[in-house]
C-alpha cells in the first residue's frame, strides 16, 4: 500500500535538500577564494544553474506527477519506476552539478577531461532524469521535447568541449544557459497549453449551457403573454389578440407595400393572434398598417 502524496512529498524534499547542499558547497567554496571577476562570474553561473534545476523540477513537474500518481490504477509501478529509479538520475545530476560548480570556481580558466565530463554530465543526467520522470508521470507519447532538445545541445557541445575549445567557466556558462533555455521553453509551452485548455473548457461549458437552455425552452415552451394594452412608438395600440373578424380579413387579404412588390411575403395570423411576417417587419408595425388600411377603406 503506497500513499502517493506522502511519497511524492518525501522525494521532492530529497531533491530540494540536494539542491540546497549544492548551493552551500558553492557558497563555501566561493567564500574561500579571492574576489576576482572570474570567480564572481563562476559563482553567479553556479547559482543560476541551481535555480534552473529547481525550476525544471518544482515549477509544474512535481505537481503534475503527484496528480498522476494519485489517480494511477497501479500506484506501485509508478512509485517503483518514477519515484525510485528515475529519482536516482535526478539526484545524481544535482550532485555532479555541484562538483562541476566547484571545479569551475576553483579553476575557471581550464579544466581536465574529468572536469569537462562533470560539467557536461551533471546537466545531462539531470535533464535525462527529469525527461523520463515527466514522461512516466504524464499521459504523453514521448518525453518533453524541450528536455530532448537540451540533451541534444549538450551532446553537440561535447566534441568542442573535449577539444579544449572552451574554458571551464565558458563551458559552465553554456550548460547553465541550456538548463535555463529548457526551463523557459517548458514553462511557456505549459502555460500556453493551460490557457488554451481553460478557454476550450469555458467555450464548451457555454455551448452546453446554451444548448441546454434551448432544449429546455423547446421542451417546456410557455405561451407568449398577450397583455390587454401595450405601448409602441409612443402610441397606444390594441394587441393583435383582440382583432375583430374584419381586421383578420384585412390582415389576410390586404396588400402591403413590402420591399419586393405585391408578390412579396404576405403576413399571416398565428395561433395566438399575432401577425407573422418577414423578420424586418415587427408585429406592432404590421398591426398599425392593418388599422391604417381599414381606416382608408372606411373613409371611401
Amino acid at each position: 500500500d503506497v500513499d502517493p502524496h506522502h511519497l511524492a512529498e518525501r522525494c521532492a524534499l530529497f531533491v530540494i535538500i540536494a539542491l540546497g547542499e549544492s548551493l552551500l558547497v558553492t557558497g563555501a567554496t566561493f567564500a574561500g577564494l579571492p574576489w576576482t571577476a572570474p570567480h564572481a562570474m563562476a559563482f553567479v553561473v553556479a547559482f543560476l544553474g541551481s535555480v534552473a534545476m529547481w525550476w525544471l523540477y518544482f515549477d509544474t513537474g512535481a505537481e503534475r506527477a503527484t496528480h498522476h500518481f494519485a489517480r494511477s490504477q497501479d500506484p506501485g509501478r509508478v512509485a517503483r519506476l518514477a519515484y525510485t529509479y528515475l529519482h536516482l538520475l535526478v539526484v545524481a545530476g544535482v550532485i555532479v552539478c555541484a562538483v562541476a560548480d566547484e571545479l569551475s570556481l576553483t579553476h575557471p580558466d581550464h579544466a581536465s577531461n574529468a572536469g569537462i565530463a562533470a560539467i557536461l554530465g551533471g546537466p545531462a543526467l539531470y535533464l535525462l532524469g527529469n525527461a523520463l520522470f515527466k514522461w512516466v508521470t504524464n499521459a504523453r507519447p514521448v518525453p518533453p521535447l524541450s528536455h530532448l532538445f537540451g540533451l541534444l545541445l549538450l551532446f553537440a557541445v561535447a566534441p568542442f568541449a573535449f577539444g579544449h575549445v572552451f574554458s571551464a567557466l565558458a563551458l559552465a556558462s553554456i550548460t547553465t544557459g541550456v538548463l535555463v533555455l529548457v526551463a523557459v521553453w517548458e514553462s511557456i509551452v505549459l502555460r500556453r497549453g493551460a490557457q488554451q485548455q481553460v478557454h476550450e473548457e469555458g467555450a464548451g461549458q457555454h455551448h452546453r449551457r446554451t444548448l441546454g437552455v434551448d432544449v429546455a425552452h423547446q421542451q417546456h415552451r410557455e405561451p407568449l403573454p398577450v397583455e390587454p394594452w401595450f405601448q409602441c412608438e409612443h402610441r397606444i395600440v390594441q394587441p393583435a389578440g383582440q382583432l375583430d373578424h374584419r381586421e383578420h380579413r384585412d390582415a389576410g387579404n390586404q396588400q402591403f407595400d413590402f420591399p419586393g412588390g405585391r408578390n412579396a411575403a404576405q403576413p399571416r395570423i398565428g395561433v395566438l393572434g399575432f401577425i407573422h411576417g418577414p423578420a424586418w417587419c415587427g408585429p406592432q408595425r404590421r398591426l398599425a398598417r392593418v388599422r391604417r388600411c381599414r381606416r382608408r377603406r372606411t373613409a371611401r
